[in-house]
């Protein structure tokens, strides 16, 4: 991967993003993600509406409520992702 994006939909994670020390507790964490993105030729962070993420926000929900400690990606995700990506794709102009 060359090119990442990250978005999020909440505005405290974007911020912690540009502020690190502003959140102790996760400091460390936060400047491993920002020192991660010299790797990438591009990286971007972004704020972005919640409705605009639904695919992530319904992986999130399935991840927890069912445990599921494995990556969606090396196990070709559940069988709703597929369509729920694609119809994300569709939409992208959110």
């Amino acid at each position: 991967m060359r090119k990442v994006f990250f978005e999020s939909s909440s505005k405290v994670s974007c911020e912690a993003l540009g502020r690190p020390w502003a959140i102790p507790d996760h400091r460390i964490l936060i400047n491993h993600v920002l020192n991660r993105r010299h790797h990438f030729e591009l990286c971007q962070f972004n704020l972005v509406p919640l409705g605009c993420n639904y695919p992530v926000t319904e992986i999130a929900v399935s991840v927890t409520r069912d445990g599921g400690l494995q990556s969606y990606v090396s196990s070709n995700g559940p069988s709703w992702l597929a369509s729920q990506l694609c119809g994300d794709a569709v939409n992208a102009g959110c």
